[in-house]
């Protein structure tokens, strides 16, 4: 027989999930009439689908926590009202037989199963857009790829780096650490944010989705446009300057956005400024350089080249992504 304590578990679960999809419909109401005023079909197209994944990844969570349920009640009918280790502790988790909490012999618990890679191939050898609604052109998605992680593991999104002494860099886009924690994939202090908003509950998950890794580049690039908007970056455009090489550069919406996933928007925006303040006298630049670490040196080069390389690709501000 069923405990009274299962039943009120189970019934609350899916009365909340139930809950969450009501919200979740209301919600994509509002994202369709917001998709409606959109200026251009990709922007609906992006409200719209993004209303339809949060709705998948409510019914996603309603069909775990059932069947979470029915093995727990399989394995321990009591295990409502049985004592478990505390969560923070080795064994976490799992039942004990009722006394101080040590493992017992009959321990018995659930691990639901983690979330295969999907695969980016179309079967001939093609990548395969994981998410043809994004608001981020694939040329430029394809080039920034290209640069990163070269196409490797699953068109590059199972690519990972681990720099001695720094988070792993993540995915087909390389997001280093810093971006991570920028866009809500990490807390401050380095540690998984399972409840971050691309559906990635651990590292190896988001290397495994790659939907969710395109999630995250275009929430890494708006939030960078907004911090460049903010401190001024966008009024260069259309400016030319003579970079630390010697060459000449064109400020583009592309290069602005190019440079900023690979230095990060505060580097971008001090870069900015220096160029602008080296170029308003003759051999400034020679000067400063002298003034440099190799890294700092380095670092301003990979800048200027990403600003080079990306100066006529097709990209436009998403202004799409609330922050």
């Amino acid at each position: 027989m069923v405990s009274p304590n299962l039943r009120d578990n189970e019934g609350n679960c899916r009365e909340q999930a139930a809950s969450i999809l009501n919200r979740i419909a209301h919600l994509s109401g509002q994202l369709s009439a917001v998709a409606r005023g959109c200026r251009t079909k990709a922007e609906a197209d992006a409200f719209i689908e993004a209303s339809a994944a949060h709705a998948v990844l409510a019914r996603t969570v309603l069909a775990s926590v059932t069947d979470a349920l029915a093995r727990e009640r399989k394995f321990n009918p009591n295990f409502a009202s049985q004592p478990r280790v505390p969560g923070g502790q080795p064994e976490g988790g799992r039942w004990t037989d009722g006394g101080s909490g040590g493992p017992s012999s009959r321990i018995r618990y659930v691990q639901l199963q983690s979330r295969a890679p999907v695969s980016a191939d179309d079967g001939r050898g093609n990548w395969r857009d994981p998410w043809p609604g994004s608001p981020v052109p694939v040329e430029f998605r394809n080039e920034i790829a290209a640069r990163e992680s070269g196409g490797r593991g699953n068109h590059g999104y199972s690519a990972i780096y681990r720099p001695r002494g720094e988070l792993p860099v993540l995915g087909r886009y390389q997001l280093a650490g810093p971006a991570q924690i920028q866009i809500g994939l990490r807390y401050a202090d380095g540690s998984w944010n399972a409840e971050n908003p691309y559906g990635a509950r651990t590292e190896q998950e988001f290397l495994n989705n790659p939907a969710a890794q395109e999630r995250a580049l275009a929430a890494y690039l708006s939030d960078n446009e907004r911090q460049l908007q903010q401190r001024g970056a966008y009024s260069f455009i259309g400016r030319e300057f003579i970079g630390m090489s010697g060459e000449r550069i064109t400020i583009t919406e592309a290069g602005l956005a190019a440079a900023a996933h690979r230095a990060g928007a505060p580097r971008v925006i001090g870069y900015l400024r220096d160029l602008q303040s080296r170029n308003s006298e003759s051999n400034a630049w020679r000067a400063y350089r002298e003034g440099l670490t190799p890294a700092q040196i380095e670092r301003y080069n990979e800048l200027e080249a990403r600003l080079r390389e990306f100066e006529h690709a097709r990209y436009a501000r998403l202004r799409l992504i609330p922050h």
